[in-house]
């Protein structure tokens, strides 16, 4: 069974993507389950690892592997209605294999301005000079991947959803609110794609 919808949530570090994933999940009550690879990965091998790096290709493999070992089982969960992904898809190969996959889909994007985002990461970071590090280098290395993915979701004629974290009138549960409204209308906020056509993807 694939009646699940896969939400795959992308942002720049300090977008506020953990913000939201926590509050989407307790919202949910059982009817949102998380998908974190980035979080095993790095518990697996630790920060330094990565270098600072949005998406390295020696961990992509293993990246989709354990996306699809949590999907498989949040399908076996028959209350989960939607399985977030967080800072997924980070790659070509991802996108090509989300477009693949049987489960309705949808991206949605995150974003803030530098600025804020460095604010933040100072703000959480402070303390602990090696993790500020990190996250100051990881900062503008997402920007290059992100351009990348959602070129290639426009390329593939994909929805994708973007909210401005930074701004006053935004709160996690927005998200949360949009999930179920899309769900029950197909309501789409923010959409400025075409409708969903997988015969238009290629690599070319």
């Amino acid at each position: 069974m694939h009646n699940q919808t896969i939400v795959y949530m992308t942002g720049a570090t300090n977008s506020g993507k953990s913000t939201a994933l926590k509050a989407l999940f307790e919202a949910g009550q059982g009817e949102v389950g998380l998908i974190e690879v980035g979080k095993l990965l790095r518990a697996k091998y630790g920060e330094a690892y990565f270098k600072g790096q949005a998406a390295p290709a020696h961990t992509q493999s293993e990246a989709w592997s354990l996306f699809l070992e949590a999907l498989h089982t949040h399908e076996a969960d028959p209350k989960v209605r939607f399985v977030v992904a967080d800072g997924q898809p980070r790659s070509f190969d991802q996108v090509y294999n989300s477009l693949k996959l049987p489960n309705e889909r949808i991206y949605v994007n995150l974003y803030a301005p530098a600025d804020v985002r460095e604010a933040r990461a100072k703000a959480r970071d402070s303390a602990n000079p090696e993790k500020l590090a990190l996250s100051l280098a990881r900062l503008h290395g997402d920007i290059p991947m992100l351009y990348e993915i959602n070129s290639i979701l426009l390329a593939a004629k994909q929805k994708v959803w973007t909210y401005r974290t930074d701004a006053e009138d935004f709160h996690p549960l927005q998200i949360y609110s949009d999930l179920f409204a899309h769900r029950t209308c197909r309501c789409d906020p923010g959409e400025f794609l075409l409708p969903t056509d997988d015969s238009q993807f290629s690599q070319g």
